[in-house]
């Protein structure tokens, strides 16, 4: 369908209503392109951060908007947690953590039962 993997397909017929971490960047907006052609309830968030400028907020916004879908924008501290403050070499990982989680939350009080984002196999580790 639309040259959409068959794999992916089915994963969306199993898992309806999931919540999309969205960036904006090329890997998440392919996954709400396929969420959009593919008529899957998504909802996408956006974690707002010390981080990220409104320039990222306005065109993840812009990328929802052109499929019709709203952006959750979850606004978080991350310079408040120990692990990231201070630089240390697993800042990333608790970085990760910490947007993950607060949209993982935001998704349960939202009804959605899972979070996907745009990590593949071929990210590096």
């Amino acid at each position: 369908m639309n040259g959409i993997p068959a794999p992916l397909v089915r994963f969306f017929g199993d898992n309806p209503r999931p919540a999309l971490a969205f960036s904006g960047g090329t890997d998440s907006a392919y996954l709400l392109y396929v969420c959009a052609t593919l008529d899957v309830d998504v909802a996408p968030f956006f974690f707002k951060g010390e981080f990220q400028t409104d320039r990222e907020i306005q065109d993840a916004g812009s990328i929802c908007a052109r499929y019709g879908m709203e952006l959750n924008i979850i606004e978080g501290d991350v310079l408040s947690v120990d692990g990231i403050a201070s630089n240390g070499p697993d800042r990333c990982y608790n970085c990760k953590k910490l947007i993950m989680g607060a949209i993982k939350d935001a998704a349960e009080d939202s009804g959605r039962p899972y979070v996907m984002d745009g990590t593949n196999a071929s990210d590096p580790v």
